[in-house]
């Protein structure tokens, strides 16, 4: 009876050494399982912040830690599309920057071209109505002098005096 108590205890530790491995086995490929898709999203995560957006996770069942990894991967390749896009529109901002500064160029010098053009001859136009004003004062000067009639003289004078250099204020301001 003892022999056999002593076989029974030694089965009974011989199981509960086996339960206890098995236990051991069967939590460390549960945990495994569990643990490198989290592991292997951290890390892609990573990398995603790092500024590389091709990161994929290999999907390998229909629980829910794969089906984060589907979610990643969704995120991870729209992240990508909407990078490419802001890409394509900088380059196109740039583009269409680069023809406007060009525009302005161009239009600067239009307006150096018309502003030079346009200063020429309004300068001789106030050249000539500066010398029409001391041509009248040299007319009236002639006609004090002269012997023309009074009458005529009234009459012409006040046009050498007043008339004519208003008309050429006019012409100069304008």
């Amino acid at each position: 009876a003892y022999e056999k108590a002593g076989y029974i205890s030694k089965a009974l530790l011989v199981f509960r050494v086996l339960s206890i491995a098995i236990s051991v086995a069967v939590t460390m490929n549960l945990s495994s399982r569990i643990s490198r898709p989290i592991i292997a999203v951290a890390e892609a995560s990573r990398r995603v912040a790092a500024g590389d957006l091709s990161q994929k996770i290999k999907v390998s069942g229909s629980d829910e830690v794969n089906e984060l990894c589907r979610s990643f991967n969704k995120m991870s390749h729209e992240l990508q599309a909407e990078v490419s896009v802001r890409r394509k529109a900088e380059k196109e901002r740039e583009r269409l920057l680069d023809i406007l500064e060009e525009k302005n160029r161009e239009l600067q010098n239009v307006v150096y071209v018309a502003s030079h053009d346009l200063r020429s001859p309004l300068v001789t136009i106030n050249g000539f109505s500066e010398e029409l004003g001391i041509l009248c004062g040299e007319i009236e000067s002639i006609l004090e002098s002269a012997n023309i009639d009074e009458e005529v003289k009234d009459k012409i004078i006040p046009l050498l005096r007043d008339g004519i250099p208003e008309d050429l204020r006019f012409i100069s301001a304008g």
